[in-house]
């Protein structure tokens, strides 16, 4: 089955311009293994006897597909949970000898603490993981994962990949700030950062994918004490999702040619599920009757803004830039 190439696509494939093709990011959707709280596909945990399958055929015919598009041969592997994909090992070893320079997982498994698992995956070609930090203790990020021994097996597979730095494995920690977390936010980047091979902690922005009021107001915290947590540990953060005016120190962050480029970015997605290549652009321009402009600012052509759900609950006046900025 061929993959169906988007429009925006063709139009760079014929007119060369192919710099803002980022990457090729693979949804995977094996089920997970934890039950996180604030996650619209958790339930009961898995076994990993009956996580779903996707024919390797396909993939690999949609990646061949999309190589010659992209600018930045960087290949990522996520969905709900690709440690349980049984062609995991397959798929890695394909992309790397398709061409694909670096190749992230994105990961949450038990499987992390593996090691025999993991080498093996370094072994195939991935060299950068991109492992969940929602707490500095097993208390608190094994009470967002209702899954006892998470984070066990989370620092053990971390433990053992901070050994494979010299191979030139990267770790990326990331976090994702929710009322549950909140007052350790600070501790939580602190820990993270000391296995980051950067020393950065990248803190994903969340909206309730239901965006209910509900969850909402169980989830999400009120934009001042946000904006404030965001501020406690920005020199160790990479801010991913946020609008513009929640990111601390944003003018001298936006001022940055090279933030303004990555901007433009683009990163083609494909759901093995459908076999379709979709555009990265952010949602709000992708469905823009559902992401109307917030704040209105100058930035907003390029920022993701934030959904009207949370302008209903938490109003307008949170968002924008002071006037000298914009």
């Amino acid at each position: 089955m061929r993959p169906s190439i988007p429009s925006f696509v063709l139009r760079a494939q014929e007119s060369g311009d192919r710099f803002f093709l980022e990457g090729l990011f693979v949804s995977l959707s094996p089920p997970c293994d934890l039950r996180c709280v604030f996650c619209s596909h958790s339930g009961e945990n898995v076994p990993r006897d009956q996580a779903e399958d996707f024919p390797l055929d396909e993939i690999f015919e949609s990646l061949n597909g999309a190589y010659p598009l992209l600018a930045r041969k960087d290949f990522f592997i996520g969905g709900d949970e690709p440690m349980h994909f049984s062609g995991l090992l397959k798929l890695v070893a394909y992309a790397r000898q398709l061409g694909f320079k670096k190749i992230e997982l994105f990961t949450a498994s038990m499987r992390l603490a593996e090691r025999s698992f993991l080498g093996d995956l370094v072994s195939a070609g991935v060299n950068r993981f991109n492992i969940p930090f929602y707490g500095p203790t097993a208390r608190v990020h094994d009470a967002v994962v209702r899954t006892p021994g998470s984070f066990r097996a989370l620092t053990k597979g971390l433990g053992f990949l901070s050994r494979c730095k010299r191979a030139g494995v990267e770790i990326v920690p990331h976090t994702l700030l929710i009322n549950s977390n909140a007052d350790v936010f600070s501790r939580t980047v602190d820990r993270a950062s000391l296995y980051s091979t950067s020393s950065l902690v990248q803190v994903w922005f969340f909206e309730p994918q239901s965006h209910s009021r509900a969850e909402y107001e169980r989830f999400v915290l009120p934009p001042d004490r946000l904006k404030s947590c965001l501020s406690s540990s920005s020199h160790h953060c990479r801010f991913l999702g946020y609008p513009f005016c929640f990111i601390p120190s944003w003018a001298r962050r936006i001022a940055k040619p090279w933030m303004k480029n990555n901007l433009r970015r683009e990163v083609l997605w494909v759901a093995p599920e459908k076999i379709n290549l979709i555009n990265g652009l952010p949602y709000h321009q992708r469905c823009p009757e559902k992401y109307p402009a917030c704040a209105g600012c100058s930035w907003r052509s390029r920022c993701r803004g934030v959904h009207p759900a949370y302008i209903d609950i938490f109003g307008k006046s949170c968002l924008g830039f002071p006037r000298q900025a914009s």
